[in-house]
Parts: C-alpha cells; structure tokens; sequence
C-alpha cells in the first residue's frame, strides 16, 4: 500500500463544473485508489470513468517516490574505514596508495589519519640506529581481501 503520491490540483479543476457530490466521490476515490484503498463508487460511470483516466498518473506518481527513497537509502557519506587497518598495514610498511586500494578508500584519507602519520612515525624509529625505544607491540592480523 502507498502511503504518498501526488494529488493534483488540476484533477479539481477538471471537475468544477460538477456537482459538489459527484466531485467528492470523484476525489475520494483518487484519493483512495492512491492510498491502495478499494473504490467506493465504481458504480458511478462518471466517477468510475475519472479515476480510471488518473489511475496511470497516480501509480507512476506512487512509483516516483519508491525510487527516491530507494535513492535516499543509499545517498550520504559511505561508511568509514577501518583506520586500525591502515595502522597496521603502514607497519608492514606498505605505501599509502596501495593501503588505499586494499580498504577501499582514497589515497588522502589513507595521507590524513593519525594510524598512518603513527605507523610512519615508528617505522622511522626502527630504522634509525641504536638502542630502540620500547613500544607497545600488537599483534598483526591477516586480511582478507
């Protein structure tokens, strides 16, 4: 069942010159064949006959909105990247474009977390010589991918 479409106003003025009671019945029953209720005056051939000529109209109407909430559901920020990855696939000492490609994300993201400014950080102390500072070591995983 629909719960919007699209009531337009040209559908009251088509019906002006009409009794006021055939002209509720008409807009009644557009009202309820959009909302995927049943007719109550398909009797009527003059009522009958108006909602049949709008029945196109309001189920594309009907069909319209379904696509744009469908487009809604999938709209707006995607969902954020795992930045322990980035941090551990940088320990391995991996260069941010290929970090970028195996999560999924741009090469800036990858650039602008503090996992990669770290991971960097500390493959550059472990490259420098003497006595290594201690660090909290963590166990890497294995991704697939």
């Amino acid at each position: 069942m629909a719960d919007t479409f699209i009531f337009r106003k040209e559908w009251i003025d088509n019906i002006d010159e009409l009794d006021l009671l055939t002209q509720d019945r008409i807009l009644g029953d557009l009202a309820r064949y959009g909302a995927g209720l049943p007719l109550q005056h398909e009797s009527d051939p003059v009522v009958a006959t108006i909602v049949e000529t709008q029945k196109k109209r309001i189920d594309a109407s009907i069909a319209a909105y379904g696509e744009k909430m469908q487009m809604s559901q999938n709209a707006g920020r995607k969902g954020s990247v795992d930045k322990s990855q980035i941090y551990e696939l940088g320990l391995l000492g991996m260069k941010a474009r290929e970090i970028a490609e195996m999560v999924g994300c741009s090469l800036s993201t990858v650039q602008h977390s503090e996992e990669w400014k770290r991971a960097k950080e500390e493959l550059k102390i472990q490259s420098l010589p003497g006595p290594k500072p201690k660090t909290d070591s963590k166990k890497l995983t294995v991704f697939d991918f």
